[in-house]
């Protein structure tokens, strides 16, 4: 089988990337009130002080006050809160981008996170609006937050002041598990399972739940059904919500497309892994749900040939059954197995780097073995990584103990540490996942060499 170290090293400089990106996170939520005297008595929640400045200052500056706005929502100060709404802050104060792609927080998106209604009432009252700022990269407003927090009574509140609904926030609705709010947004009148025209109908931009990029991506595929990228059945098997998986199924009993819809969300069962708590306690469930699925009628061993990720570095096509296998899902893969899967199926991936192309296909049983190399290789090289990051900590913590104890520069340097220390915290949890992958994917060969004998 021809190898494929494009693969490898993709994976592996996406995975350090991803190390490296959450060590520069850490800790660096900005602070939206620096060098402000009005900001600094927000922090310590001295509301004497906080109306000692007002009083005392001319002119008072609303993005400043919108800053020490932003500092009151974070702590879900409300008494703070109000004292700076009516000394004029600005309502719709957005801490400013500073890089591409990077997120905006407005004072409405850091209300909607305290939890507290009265901070999200204040500020529509003072036209904040609801659908402004940026989050996490994606323009969702902050009704896909409430919805992410599950807060119905602050959707509805942001909905009746304007807020966008899209399809995506049905999905987010089945992840926390509330059935209450996913009947809002569909008696509001958002389609569970819309077809691309009702998902982009650009005179409703309430519906355009993806980017440019992917809109264009799925058109070119001719792809039919915009719901393929917003499933909430999936979501819900994923986060092991019982209640909203079970409502949701039967949302699709009469839907003419219903075949399609259930073989794409057993498709992205098996593709999907978040790295959040949530998923994790929600194994057991999820895999119950998962072969629910499949007795309600999702085939895996149908083809979803136009799946695309990473940047169209990828293009799989592949069945449910094969990217279980493919993502080391022991235990989807076993469940799997007591209903018949075609081992004779070929999976085929192809690879794109720049106007060349790779096309690899395999059968099941060698995309099995190919899955077990890779994931050798992935813990290989991360354990070499670890080890030389562990070299260089200790070469540095050497060169830091032969400097005299009054140079300025030792303490820099050992403050500069730290960071080493995050980054060895990270490669063991990854450890732990790539020991976990490795293992799995062993098991998966020998499983499927007995089911084929």
């Amino acid at each position: 089988m021809k190898p494929l170290p494009l693969l490898r090293t993709a994976l592996t400089q996406l995975y350090l990337a991803t190390v490296l990106l959450s060590i520069s996170l850490l800790g660096s939520t900005p602070s939206h009130a620096e060098e402000s005297l009005i900001g600094n008595a927000v922090k310590k929640g001295d509301v004497k002080e906080i109306k000692q400045i007002i009083a005392n200052t001319k002119n008072l500056n609303p993005d400043e006050l919108g800053a020490a706005l932003f500092e009151a929502a974070k702590q879900g100060n409300f008494e703070t809160f109000k004292i700076l709404i009516s000394a004029g802050a600005n309502a719709n104060y957005s801490f400013p981008c500073r890089g591409k792609g990077c997120p905006s927080y407005t004072v409405l998106f850091a209300a909607v996170e305290s939890g507290d209604i009265r901070l999200v009432k204040l500020l529509i009252e003072k036209g904040a609006d609801p659908n402004g700022g940026w989050y996490s990269g994606s323009a969702i407003g902050a009704v896909k937050i409430a919805i992410n927090h599950n807060q119905l009574e602050m959707v509805k509140l942001l909905v009746n002041a304007g807020g966008w609904v899209r399809p995506n926030m049905i999905s987010s609705a089945a992840v926390v598990g509330n059935v209450e709010m996913i009947k809002y947004l569909i008696a509001g009148g958002v389609i569970p399972f819309p077809t691309n025209e009702q998902a982009f109908n650009p005179e409703d931009k309430r519906f355009m739940s993806l980017g440019p990029a992917q809109m264009a991506r799925m058109l070119e595929d001719e792809s039919d059904i915009a719901w393929q990228y917003t499933d909430p059945i999936a979501s819900a098997c994923l986060y092991g919500q019982r209640d909203a998986f079970n409502y949701l199924l039967g949302l699709v009993k009469d839907h003419p497309q219903k075949q399609e819809i259930l073989n794409w969300a057993i498709f992205l069962v098996a593709n999907s892994r978040p790295k959040t708590a949530a998923y994790n306690d929600s194994e057991k469930t999820r895999l119950e749900l998962a072969e629910e699925l499949i007795q309600a009628g999702a085939d895996i061993n149908a083809y979803q040939p136009n799946f695309v990720e990473y940047e169209n570095a990828f293009k799989r096509k592949m069945t449910p059954f094969q990217m279980a296998i493919y993502r080391h899902e022991l235990n989807l893969v076993s469940i799997f197995i007591k209903y018949k899967p075609n081992l004779e199926l070929n999976a085929t991936q192809q690879i794109f780097n720049g106007k060349n192309e790779e096309e690899l296909k395999m059968t099941t049983l060698e995309l099995a073995n190919y899955s077990m190399v890779e994931a050798t290789k992935l813990l290989t090289d991360s354990m070499k990584s670890s080890q030389s990051t562990t070299d260089m900590v200790a070469k540095e913590k050497k060169d830091i103990e032969a400097l005299a104890s009054d140079d300025p520069e030792k303490q820099a340097r050992i403050d500069g540490l730290h960071k080493y220390d995050e980054v060895l915290t990270a490669f063991k949890e990854n450890h732990k996942f790539y020991i976990k992958q490795a293992t799995n994917s062993g098991k998966i060969v020998i499983l499927l060499r007995k089911y084929g004998h």
